[in-house]
């Protein structure tokens, strides 16, 4: 009869039939207490009730009764999860797997609770012990693609993405998480083209069909990307992903009150989604609202307390406001040390002895090349601090740098893993990025100690430059533009990038002649630019050094316009970046550059009409 009711209890719970799965299961658990089955079986209904107290008691039961029986462990530990318990589900997974190493089942749950947790490299760890005996399991590709994306690992999340597709290619998912690959590498014309693949298969997947707009937003085609939005709006009204998308919009082209409400509206749908009330923050920014702003943040981290945004964007903000003690702290907070350099201590700001070295990495969070020129404007004073120091920066500034700092040496940050034994000697370690909470402690400390000119370009390839422009253009002053921003972020360059028709009033000075220094970009004939042919990636310092002075977006030009100690005008937008801090033209990190403010968003007439009357 035990056998028999315990079968029946089954066949109902499998049905859903939860309430008559409970009768029964109840009736055999008075006569029979030690029947491990049932208690199992009573504490996933109650599971499914959201009874999770009482499914934890029932559970635990059938594991007393039966300690090596894994799926009682399974089940455990996704109570667990419910009550948020999450040590105690670590160990209930991990019990699964061990008293059942064969099933992939178990394995899966516990890689899908560690990528949950943010915990990645526990969780590839458990898919490719998945994908060892089965190399096409569907869910573990999929798994390992998230968890190197969320880490911040795009290159490798791309190559599972396409083998994740070529195994897979009839079905529509792969291709979306192949966009997002792209995207997060600033492809967005890959990333459209695997979303177009998707939408092939299936023309109703309103992620991808948001993932698009998102795409064509960060390209800065609003009406296209509003399209994409309200249509997948339309196939699914709940949709807080494409709600925010929407919102993002309208507030990069300056309709803070609708975006405010779509930011309201996606907070509605999902109180735990911290983007949107991020959103909010950005609001009270372009107010002017910087209090209210960190509050905002602070609500958007206690909402999802393993998204790496909100913190960074507390520190920026902490740091936008000028209170560096915090700010840098916290800063620092949210870079992560690469994996090889863990065991090597942290530097503190200590004057270091003569046989110590210290290595200046870049924090792969924050691989702006704009930013590494900024930040190393910071390196005049680690020479009075450390005399060994290896410095890790982007190709293109290798050459600069080292001829800037001869007694410092500088390697490209994609050549260190081929370098282990010049690593052998680093005693301490330090991000490029937060120097500043030992240098930059106060805003006297920006006046007193930032040097105008801490680049120094190559003089003699300098004077040519100058000597053919004077010779091409007699009597005209001369001024190198950059009107578009190129960092890795293509959703925040179309925030900071202008057309060359917004320049007119600029173009249109007498008595100037306007030198490109973006030649990637092309002009037509009517603005009368000049493109110099000779002009290479490792010139384009001497090019701008030869030049009367510098008008640029923010981008890497304006930094290095400033690092060199060149008469500059940079604008930037009402979404401006923190590091220009809330002064109104006065660029801290830069004495001669001067700073040009939107007055609001997506409208450059100010800053352009501003600087024209200065010209």
């Amino acid at each position: 009869m035990q056998k028999r009711l315990t079968e029946q209890g089954l066949k109902y719970l499998e049905a859903g039939q939860f309430d008559k799965a409970a009768q029964i299961l109840t009736l055999l658990v008075k006569s029979f207490p030690d029947n491990a089955d049932a208690q199992h079986m009573l504490g996933i209904i109650e599971l499914e009730r959201g009874n999770f107290d009482v499914a934890m008691g029932m559970v635990k039961i059938a594991v007393q009764l039966a300690p090596t029986n894994s799926i009682f462990y399974n089940t455990l530990g996704n109570i667990e999860v419910q009550r948020k318990q999450y040590a105690q589900a670590e160990s209930a997974f991990l019990a699964a797997v061990k008293y059942d190493p064969e099933k992939i089942e178990y394995k899966y749950n516990i890689a899908h609770f560690y990528l949950s947790q943010n915990h990645f490299q526990k969780a590839i760890d458990f898919y490719y012990y998945i994908l060892h005996s089965n190399p096409t399991h569907y869910l573990s590709i999929r798994g390992i693609t998230v968890c190197y994306l969320f880490s911040n690992e795009p290159e490798i999340a791309l190559e599972h993405a396409t083998e994740w597709v070529n195994e897979f290619s009839i079905y529509d998912e792969p291709y979306y998480y192949l966009g997002l690959c792209h995207y997060a590498l600033n492809n967005i014309a890959a990333a459209l083209e695997a979303y177009d693949r998707g939408i092939s298969l299936n023309p109703n997947n309103y992620d991808i069909i948001t993932a698009i707009g998102a795409c064509y937003r960060a390209l800065g085609n609003f009406s296209i990307a509003e399209s994409y939005l309200l249509k997948s709006i339309n196939l699914e009204p709940n949709n807080p992903t494409a709600l925010y998308n929407l919102g993002l919009g309208h507030l990069d082209h300056g309709d803070i009150e609708t975006a405010k409400k779509l930011f309201l509206n996606t907070i509605a749908l999902d109180s735990n989604y911290a983007e949107p009330i991020c959103g909010l923050g950005h609001i009270e920014l372009i107010h002017g609202n910087d209090d209210k702003a960190l509050e905002y943040y602070a609500q958007a981290q206690q909402a999802e307390p393993l998204n790496s945004r909100p913190p960074l964007l507390i520190a920026t903000t902490w740091l936008r406001l000028q209170h560096f003690s915090v700010g840098w702290a916290a800063y620092r907070a949210t870079f992560e040390t690469p994996l090889m350099l863990q065991e090597i201590p942290s530097w503190n700001g200590q004057k270091l002895d003569a046989d110590q070295t210290l290595l200046v990495w870049i924090p792969k969070e924050n691989y702006d090349v704009g930013q590494q020129i900024m930040f190393a404007g910071l390196l005049p004073e680690l020479q009075n601090l450390a005399k060994n120091v290896i410095v890790l920066c982007d190709t293109k500034l290798v050459n600069l740098l080292q001829h800037s700092f001869p007694s410092f040496e500088f390697i490209d940050e994609l050549d260190q893993y081929n370098m282990p034994e010049r690593f052998a000697c680093i005693t301490e370690q330090t991000p490029l990025n937060t120097l500043g909470q030992f240098l930059r402690t106060s805003s006297t400390a920006f006046q007193n100690q930032q040097l105008p000119g801490y680049l120094k370009s190559n003089t003699e390839t300098r004077d040519l430059f100058r000597k053919k422009y004077q010779q091409l253009f007699p009597g005209k002053k001369l001024v190198g533009i950059a009107w578009r921003a190129t960092t890795q972020n293509q959703a925040v360059d179309h925030l900071k990038s202008t057309t060359l028709n917004d320049w007119l009033p600029i173009l249109n000075t007498a008595g100037y002649q306007f030198i490109s220094l973006q030649p990637q970009f092309s002009t037509n004939n009517n603005f009368q630019i000049y493109i110099d042919p000779e002009t290479t990636e490792q010139s384009i310092a001497e090019q701008m050094a030869s030049l009367d002075m510098i008008i640029s977006v923010d981008n890497y030009i304006a930094s290095l316009a400033g690092a060199l100690g060149l008469v500059s005008y940079t604008m930037i937008p009402a979404q401006a970046e923190w590091y220009w801090f809330n002064e109104a033209q006065l660029a801290l990190w830069y004495p001669t550059m001067r700073i040009f403010r939107q007055q609001k968003p997506n409208n450059w007439v100010a800053p352009i009409k501003a600087i024209s009357k200065q010209l």
